[in-house]
């Protein structure tokens, strides 16, 4: 166990799309960020799930609802903090409405001017 009481939450593209995962990348997707998650709930924590899109799966996108908000659960991926701790930065949802696209990032802006932030999702250890 490389990270010991922790998973990694990677986050990658390919062909415009993004993916977050906690497992290995489908063929082709490039890593742009990682993020450790807890193994184990701890105090102010949640669970965060990777969800698919659509039936065909052209991206990932994580959510804290069980049933991935109406779509495909992939299975947990660790827990979340809530509230800021020491050494964590934020992790927000974000989404494209032109290309349908969802990604993850630390930047309250998502980085650029064609995602908009959807939700604040906690709070975790940006490696």
């Amino acid at each position: 166990f490389e990270y010991g009481d922790y998973t990694v939450m990677m986050r990658g593209s390919a062909n415009g799309k993004h993916w977050v995962t906690s497992r290995q990348f489908p063929s082709g997707v490039t890593t742009e960020n990682r993020w450790k998650l807890l193994r184990n709930p701890a105090a102010d924590t949640r669970m965060v799930y990777e969800c698919r899109i659509g039936a065909t799966g052209d991206h990932t996108f994580i959510s804290t609802a069980a049933n991935c908000e109406n779509q495909f659960n992939m299975g947990p991926m660790g827990y979340i903090y809530t509230k800021q701790v020491a050494g964590t930065s934020p992790v927000y949802r974000c989404y494209n409405p032109s290309s349908g696209d969802h990604m993850i990032s630390p930047d309250v802006n998502c980085e650029t001017s064609s995602y908009k932030m959807e939700s604040l999702v906690g709070y975790a250890i940006k490696i």
